[in-house]
């Protein structure tokens, strides 16, 4: 006979199979059932920095500004703008 502690401590073969199903449940489902919500909902708006083809270094300069001001309310030091491309490939 199975005690509640050994239950609860996963010490019998009858938990194993309803663990490996509830990791199962987590890790698949869960991500399957928040693609299908995000595909689901028909109305949705679709946001977009910029339009294709268009860039505003006006709208640029204004997001870095605002995301400087938020990293300064979250006490981290303000991104230093650098002009330089950066490095690619190997």
């Amino acid at each position: 006979m199975v005690t509640y502690s050994e239950a609860r401590a996963g010490r019998h073969g009858g938990s194993s199979l309803r663990r490996r199903l509830a990791r199962f449940a987590l890790v698949a489902l869960v991500p399957l059932v928040a693609v299908g919500w995000l595909v689901a909902v028909p109305g949705a708006p679709v946001v977009r920095a910029w339009d294709a083809g268009t860039f505003s270094a006006a709208d640029e300069s204004f997001l870095f500004s605002l995301t400087n001001q938020a990293r300064a309310s979250a006490g981290l030091a303000p991104l230093r703008w650098d002009c330089a491309p950066a490095p690619t490939g190997p």
